[in-house]
């Protein structure tokens, strides 16, 4: 990152960049009035001096304010799929509970024949009491026709806020010592949009950098600049159900264990035959706290014909996450248990599936995992600029970065859970 000194004279900007959706067109396929948009950057930096030749300082402060509106189309199951009623579905569903089985030549078991549901319609007595509540996080359509394509419309609010600090101090100590330092901070804050509310993730970033430098002249073909450098990372991705409810703890799903608070919510259910699945997406929680400390020294050396530079870099790494993919589990549901073995792939229904409990695919994260890794890596360097003839000049350089032995572990974790398994 590169920033400017102040001066002995007061310099400064204001600024501000301001779009909206007056000029803007209605989206593709909007249905209903334009969405909002309003897009607000502004700033300022301000650069002087703190004590005349000696003292300076340059701010700068950044942020970004943005409301926008996405429209969000979706396919869900129809007033009288959730009944269980399929007579407009186009698909015969069949009473799995009913099926005839035969033994083939090779001794295997399987279903030859099943008997269609009365009227293609699931009776009530016969749906999953865990897929009744898991419906109620899955929105109704918003009309009573029987087609699905685009049955469920809702104008997904997308809000940006984001923020930037820099601050700089210049201190000319001595003619043969300068010094100067750095501060900055950013906070980002939006949001992860879905087709659903429930389904919706907040992710906040907030940052920090500091440094500070000194560059000394020792003689006058001796210069050293030393360097100290911190950066902190903190990110968190969390569902819309973290520390409020406890679904699947409710849901009381066999093998299903209730996550800790900050994986709370519903598990997720991916359906078909155009249907949009639906409660939180898999991919959360995750918070990430990453610290990096860095040390580094150059020295540079003019001797005779020759420009030297050496030096070397240390660094310690500290990355810290906890979170996982399906902690709250996942489920996929086909057409396996409606259909009629003697016609695959043209009759039953992954939504009649879901509604007798008939799961295709079932995934859950075993734990909650804590990750606490630790590194040390090095890098020391060799440059020689040397002017051998009037016309020549040959630049050589060398650098080492320390690579880990075949038995050895780049990252530690703290709590000795990592495990090398690799092999010279």
């Amino acid at each position: 990152m590169a920033t400017k000194a102040g001066t002995n004279t007061l310099h400064g900007a204001l600024y501000e960049f301001l779009r909206n959706d007056l000029f803007d067109a209605k989206d593709y396929k909007q249905v209903g009035a334009k969405n909002p948009f309003t897009r607000n950057q502004f700033g300022f930096a301000l650069g002087g001096k703190l004590k005349r030749d000696k003292l300076f300082f340059n701010s700068n402060f950044e942020t970004l304010r943005e409301e926008k509106t996405l429209q969000g189309l979706a396919n869900v199951a129809t007033d009288r799929m959730r009944a269980g009623d399929f007579s407009a579905s186009g698909r015969n569903i069949f009473d799995p509970l009913s099926r005839v089985f035969s033994t083939d030549a090779q001794g295997n078991i399987k279903a030859v024949s099943a008997v269609q549901f009365p009227n293609n319609v699931i009776p009530v007595t016969r749906f999953n009491p865990v897929s009744l509540k898991l419906l109620e996080f899955y929105p109704k359509a918003a009309t009573s026709s029987d087609n699905i394509l685009g049955n469920f419309t809702r104008q997904r609010p997308r809000p940006i806020t984001w923020e930037q600090f820099n601050q700089r101090i210049d201190f000319l100590e001595t003619t043969k010592s300068t010094r100067f330092g750095r501060l900055s901070w950013g906070d980002d804050d939006s949001k992860e949009i879905a087709d659903f509310p429930d389904q919706e993730a907040n992710i906040l970033t907030k940052t920090w950098q500091a440094m500070a430098s000194n560059i000394r002249t020792l003689s006058p073909s001796l210069v050293n600049e030393f360097r100290f450098g911190w950066t902190q990372f903190d990110n968190d991705q969390k569902r819309f159900y973290a520390n409020k409810r406890d679904v699947t703890g409710e849901l009381g799903i066999a093998g299903l264990l209730s996550p800790v608070p900050l994986s709370w919510g519903p598990p997720t259910f991916a359906l078909g035959l155009g249907l949009t699945g639906s409660a939180e997406q898999g991919n959360a929680p995750f918070v990430g706290r990453t610290s990096i400390f860095q040390w580094m020294d150059n020295v540079s050396w003019i001797h005779g014909k020759h420009s030297f530079r050496f030096g070397g870099e240390l660094r310690r790494d500290r990355f810290n996450e906890t979170g996982n993919a399906f902690t709250r589990g996942s489920f996929a549901f086909g057409v396996n248990a409606t259909q009629d073995p003697a016609r695959r792939g043209v009759t039953g229904h992954n939504f009649a599936d879901y509604l007798i409990g008939e799961v295709l695919t079932p995934t859950r994260a075993r734990t909650f995992s804590n990750g606490l890794l630790r590194a040390t890596p090095f890098a020391l360097y060799l440059e020689d600029t040397w002017k051998a003839t009037p016309k020549l000049t040959l630049s050589l350089g060398v650098r080492y970065e320390n690579t880990p032995l075949p038995r050895q572990v780049p990252w530690r974790d703290q709590r000795h859970h990592l495990r090398n398994r690799c092999r010279p």
